[in-house]
């Protein structure tokens, strides 16, 4: 073979692996910059996800319960029926100062919030304390028991197991109850109920009038 021959042939040979070559290299740097990319895609999401905070759980709200008509903390009054204590109680219940009706100007009478109460003072000719109560739904309230909200059969029997005794004529509905005491006391009770036979209000004296009816 010629000189010329061999030296061509293996010019050839050169250019041939030259290309190869190069092809390898190409390929190498492309699948190194897409995992390149790929890492960064991946660090970049990473950020962002530890970035953006996590939904917090919706705040669970309390339920809201109904308003109750009649509530076991209500302000029993009995305690309060006597001429030292009479004006604790008007404080308490924050009543204010009104015109006498049932005694005129020798009376104490307070009203507010659907309470009305009034008194006449001792004297030395009068040393009893003759009291008046009188409640028109005003549930925060109770006497013996009594209290605006409260069914007729319930207020009914809690008055008949605790001494009192139905007065009137009517025997299947009374709405007046009477308590009579060894001391000659005498204690009554007058109920209005609403259309639910429910009681909407309530009236306590101790100064009874009249021959009431006992059954």
């Amino acid at each position: 073979m010629k000189k010329g021959t061999i030296f061509l042939f293996g010019l050839v040979l050169i250019l041939i692996m030259s290309v190869v070559l190069t092809g390898c290299s190409s390929n190498k740097s492309v699948d190194s910059g897409q995992t390149g990319d790929s890492s960064d895609k991946a660090q970049s999401n990473a950020a962002n996800s530890s970035e953006t905070p996590s939904p917090e759980p919706p705040e669970l709200q309390p339920e809201e319960n109904p308003p109750s008509q009649n509530t076991d903390d209500s302000i029993e009054l009995s305690g309060y029926m006597n001429e030292e204590s009479l004006p604790s109680m008007v404080q308490e219940l924050g009543l204010t100062k009104a015109e006498g009706e049932q005694f005129g100007e020798l009376g104490e009478r307070f009203e507010g919030n659907g309470i009305s109460v009034e008194w006449q003072p001792s004297s030395g000719t009068n040393p009893s304390i003759p009291i008046t109560v009188q409640c028109s739904n005003n549930y925060s309230v109770s006497m013996q028991g009594v209290s605006c909200g409260n069914s007729y059969e319930d207020t009914k029997s809690s008055l008949l197991q605790n001494c009192w005794r139905a007065v009137g004529t009517d025997t299947k509905h009374p709405n007046s109850f009477l308590m009579e005491t060894d001391n000659n006391e005498r204690f009554l009770i007058s109920l209005t109920l609403d259309s639910s036979d429910c009681v909407s209000e309530w009236d306590w004296c101790n100064w009874p009038q009249g021959n009431l009816v006992v059954q």
